[in-house]
């Protein structure tokens, strides 16, 4: 519908609605769980879904004439499915409902494995694979996929040690807690909508997204301070530039993946940042609650966290965090190494 060059502010706009999707979903969740019950939050999906495919169905129009059909590739979805299955529940259960070293948790990540690589051998020679896997071989792509990836696990990081601060370091109730992310979410909106618009207006993206990893360091290092004396300004403010260094990363970051693409492949580049964000948020949370409660000490009562002291919780949350500051460090890494693709009108 767009040139490139343009999409930056349309980019920021979607991104701004999952960005509050993704922070305000768990919060609405968890009221809906305690009004209604806990089923209610997977059938309150039902009548969401079919308005959105209504709207879909009758607003969004083809815009170009249907080509050759081409065959499916499905013995490449059935591998990926049947890799990231066992991947997720390994990661889900390793270090709560079995040890990381039992039978279950390794078998399963082995039959993951062998999946996956089987899948990489069926897509190096698929008609149409569903991931083309030269994509990999741009080191753009490359990098914004690393960079989504690790994106979305700090955000689930905030969601997360956030109210879960609140609620055991500060003692506030868990309804409460919760709305410590608004302002994260309030944040985002904004600056993925302005981070869009300087794209568009400076047809370039990497000085937006160095911009936005700086500015999610230095929220989560003041989350890594965090202590049971520390005031609500700060945790706002901590807040606030997580949510904005988050919002302004994706639209930089769908905008640099699409650089690299021909417009037939724009749809496999879009999914892809999405599942590379998705599987940093679903690997990387299990690894936060096993550095959160290897902080608490063997000697803690880890079935109720409520009653642990104070200073305990904040240690263990402060670890989290730090960890995220690693992450950060990585990421930055990554986007100083990024090229700078001028975006003009004759692009995809």
């Amino acid at each position: 519908l767009f040139p490139i060059y343009e999409r930056g502010k349309y980019m920021g706009i979607l991104a701004s609605v999952f960005g509050v999707a993704s922070v305000a979903g768990p919060v609405l969740g968890g009221f809906i769980a305690e009004i209604l019950g806990w089923r209610w939050t997977f059938f309150i999906n039902l009548p969401l879904g079919l308005i959105a495919a209504l709207i879909i169905h009758s607003t969004l129009l083809e815009t170009t004439a249907a080509g050759e059909s081409r065959k499916i590739d499905c013995t490449g979805i059935a591998c990926f499915t049947g890799g990231m299955i066992p991947l997720f529940i390994a990661v889900s259960c390793g270090g709560t409902a079995f040890d990381w070293i039992s039978v279950q948790v390794i078998g399963m990540l082995a039959i993951s494995l062998i999946l996956i690589a089987l899948f990489i051998h069926i897509e190096r020679r698929a008609a149409n694979p569903i991931i083309p896997l030269q994509f990999f071989k741009n080191r753009i792509f490359t990098y914004t996929a690393a960079a989504a990836f690790t994106v979305s696990a700090i955000m689930s990081a905030g969601i997360i040690y956030l109210p879960l601060f609140m609620q055991d370091v500060q003692k506030i109730g868990a309804g409460n807690s919760g709305l410590v992310v608004t302002p994260m979410v309030l944040a985002l909106v904004a600056a993925s909508t302005v981070a869009g618009r300087i794209i568009s207006s400076t047809r370039r993206y990497k000085p937006v997204a160095i911009g936005g990893f700086t500015t999610v360091g230095i929220g989560i290092l003041m989350l890594s301070t965090l202590e049971p004396a520390s005031s609500l300004l700060f945790i706002v403010v901590a807040s606030i530039l997580l949510g904005s260094g988050i919002g302004t990363m994706y639209p930089a970051l769908i905008i640099a993946a699409q650089t690299t693409v021909s417009v037939t492949d724009i749809g496999a580049v879009i999914s892809l940042q999405q599942f590379f964000r998705n599987m940093g948020s679903t690997l990387l949370t299990p690894v936060f609650g096993f550095i959160m409660y290897a902080g608490l000490g063997p000697q803690s009562d880890t079935n109720n966290l409520s009653l642990l002291p104070p200073e305990t919780m904040a240690h263990a949350i402060q670890l989290v965090f730090i960890f995220c500051i690693l992450i950060v460090a990585v990421s930055m890494a990554l986007m100083l190494r990024l090229e700078d693709v001028p975006l003009r009108s004759r692009e995809c």
